[in-house]
């Protein structure tokens, strides 16, 4: 039996609490509340259906690019948009290390398909938005300003269990301590 999982990035809980209002004020404005249902993440790689085994060979991939990644600081600086989807985000300011440790994955996982550009975010709203509001809102959030950063340090394995996310399993960088 196949279950659905993904692989996420996740802010420290300040951080999260402070993002997971701007998610509540979304939804209390444009009655969009689609953003609040997982926890405030970054995708590192989207939801996939996979059974048990295949569920080992997704878990050990990470495992294996996770170990030799060094811990980062990711930046998050203001507002973006997806206007085909109608998605507005908190933007991922490009990170190389990043960027590298996802291809590693993916080309891994999926071996070297044509796979989409990764374009690292945080979700604040999306769904059921009509085109004049979502022009409205890419004005608003245009002339908003959000910065802060965070380090991250490990790859979270969800599984989607009862109509939520739940961590599974951590899947920590190496410290500096482990490379010796």
């Amino acid at each position: 039996m196949k279950s659905l999982y993904m692989a996420a990035i996740e802010p420290p809980s300040d951080l999260a609490n402070a993002i997971r209002h701007l998610q509540e004020e979304f939804a209390n404005l444009y009655g969009s509340a689609a953003a609040l249902k997982p926890p405030v993440h970054i995708t590192f790689s989207p939801p996939i259906h996979l059974d048990n085994g295949a569920l080992q060979l997704y878990s050990g991939a990470l495992k294996e690019v996770s170990g030799r990644a060094a811990p980062m600081v990711l930046q998050l600086n203001g507002f973006g948009f997806f206007i085909k989807n109608k998605v507005v985000f908190i933007s991922v300011m490009p990170h190389l290390q990043l960027n590298t440790l996802h291809q590693d994955f993916e080309s891994q996982w999926y071996n070297n398909h044509d796979l989409p550009t990764y374009r690292p975010h945080i979700t604040i709203g999306y769904r059921n938005l009509d085109t004049a509001t979502f022009k409205k809102i890419m004005k608003d959030y245009s002339a908003r300003t959000f910065n802060s950063q965070f380090e991250v340090n490990a790859i979270h394995l969800w599984q989607h269990i009862e109509g939520r996310w739940n961590t599974i399993e951590t899947m920590p960088f190496k410290t500096a301590s482990s490379h010796f």
